[in-house]
């Protein structure tokens, strides 16, 4: 019997994520979803999947809810959405923290059905390191569909770290296979995706830093020092926030 309703709850974030389970996906299917969606981890030969919180121990608020068909798009305000299918091998898919507890939220499904699940997350730039203190929130929505190939739906730049295997990989595909600047043109193209990076690194904010690190490390892990590279993303950011854009002299 199909249950609908939305659901919400807090659960406690631990070093960055909360399970999905129990869920069934084949090897292939797990490695594309490794590889596409970087919020959503399958977890070795587990029935479970981890899905990344924005910080990285406390409580969170997750909204969750099973539809009859698919669910209807999500607003802006959602800033942050993948989409991926499983199959459940059991009667319930639940969400649950790290270590779970037997009160934790459960929808009816029906075992071996296949379903499509979307993980979203709102003002992922407003979750603390860690803590209980209010800031983002998450909602988990599920709905019987045909199997389908992971999608990464929209992504802020706070989620550009965790996205950054995939995102850099199709910006790769666009420059020149080699020659040199292409570590300066990857950071180019992260900051022409996310206009408001350079102001977030001129301003401390390491985890901006840190995401733009992840992804031009794509083209080269040892082609910079860790200052070095630093310093480039540095130096492009203050060129763009002067108001000289990708093609201004160097």
């Amino acid at each position: 019997m199909w249950f609908r309703g939305k659901q919400q709850h807090q659960l406690e974030a631990d070093y960055h994520q909360f399970h999905l389970c129990p869920v069934e996906l084949s090897d292939s299917e797990r490695e594309a979803l490794t590889s596409t969606i970087g919020t959503v981890h399958p977890v070795d030969d587990a029935d479970f999947l981890s899905l990344t919180t924005f910080r990285q121990y406390g409580r969170i608020d997750v909204e969750f809810e099973l539809f009859r068909g698919r669910a209807p798009e999500l607003g802006a305000e959602w800033q942050d959405v993948v989409e991926f299918s499983v199959r459940t091998p059991a009667k319930v898919l639940r969400i649950e923290s790290f270590e779970a507890r037997d009160d934790e939220p459960a929808v009816g499904v029906k075992p071996g059905d296949t379903y499509r699940v979307r993980y979203a997350t709102k003002d992922a730039a407003r979750a603390p390191s860690d803590g209980d203190e209010p800031g983002e929130s998450y909602r988990v929505e599920v709905w019987p569909s045909p199997f389908a190939p992971p999608e990464l739906v929209r992504a802020s730049w706070v989620a550009l770290y965790w996205h950054a295997q995939y995102a850099a990989q199709r910006a790769l595909e666009a420059l020149p296979p080699t020659g040199g600047g292409r570590t300066e043109r990857m950071v180019e193209t992260a900051f022409d995706a996310y206009p408001e990076l350079p102001r977030a690194i001129l301003a401390g904010e390491e985890h901006a830093r840190f995401a733009v690190i992840a992804f031009t490390e794509r083209v080269n892990p040892h082609e910079f020092s860790n200052w070095n590279r630093d310093q480039l993303i540095l130096a492009v950011a203050r060129r763009r926030v002067a108001g000289g854009g990708p093609d201004a002299a160097r």
